[in-house]
Parts: C-alpha cells; structure tokens; sequence
C-alpha cells in the first residue's frame, strides 16, 4: 500500500453555501484525501 493513502490534499474548514440570503450549509469542514474519488451533482 502506498503511504500516500492517508494523506489529506485539501481542507476546507468553516465554509457555508447560502442560497437566496438563507444558508444552506453553515460552518462545514471537508479534507480532501489522495486518490479519492470526487463526484459533483
């Protein structure tokens, strides 16, 4: 197993997405690892 499995490649700490002035999502962390697979909907 390479050891680059665990490694975290992007964080993204305390973000929110609002739509029409209301939040949607409020204070959210996400890591990214290296290798996983994103999907976008």
């Amino acid at each position: 197993m390479s050891p680059d499995i665990n490694k975290v490649i992007y964080t993204m700490m305390g973000v929110g997405k609002y739509y029409d002035k209301k939040p949607v999502l409020q204070d959210i962390s996400l890591s990214y690892f290296y290798g996983a697979k994103i999907g976008v909907i």
